[in-house]
Order: structure tokens, then sequence, then C-alpha cells
């Protein structure tokens, strides 16, 4: 799922429960994708910064075969650090070990 958190917040939610690591790659491409058009589409238009965060919700690992373990956040990790260039960090949410930010600044 994926979609603003709240009207006036700038920060879109990825929400990946449930998915297997496959189909969370392809999510995540997806919706980075989908922010990098709306930042240059804005951009270009009105030579302004769009300010779209994402918030990747990964969950903790409750419902990974090894339980607690989390699979996705690792992976995602992993993969917006080597399969993106340049590399996008990620930042703990606060409070929520199973989310992870990545910064509009870091996305293009």
């Amino acid at each position: 799922v994926f979609g603003k958190q709240e009207e006036n917040n700038n920060v879109y939610v990825l929400d990946l429960h449930g998915l297997n690591v496959g189909m969370a790659h392809s999510a995540v491409r997806v919706a980075l994708r989908r922010l990098a058009g709306e930042k240059e589409k804005a951009s270009s238009s009105l030579n302004q910064r769009t300010g779209h965060d994402i918030m990747i919700i990964t969950g903790r690992g409750r419902n990974s075969a090894l339980r607690l373990r989390p699979v996705l956040r690792p992976e995602v990790q992993r993969m917006l650090l080597e399969e993106f260039y340049p590399p996008l960090n990620t930042v703990s949410v606060p409070g929520n070990t199973g989310a992870l930010m990545v910064y509009d600044e870091d996305i293009s």
C-alpha cells in the first residue's frame, strides 16, 4: 500500500507487510520511481522542492520464519545502498524498529 500519511504531512508511506523479498523489491522501486517522477515534474514546472519523504514499513519480523528476526528490513536497506546510484541512505524511525525513512533530498 502506497499513499500519503496525512494530508498536511509530506510523508508517503509504503507498507511492505506480507510481501516476500521479490515483491518488496518491486514495490520499493515503483514507489521511488513514482516519487522521483513527481519531484522532477514539480521542479521543472514550479522550480521548487516537492518535499516528499518516504517511510518504508518493513515490519519487525514477527511473522518471519525465524520469529522476531526481520527479513525485509535488512534486505531493503541493502538494496537501497547497493542497487541505486547514488546509494540511498535510510534512517530508522524513532520508536519504530519496523520502519525506515528515505528523505526527499536523497530521491532523484
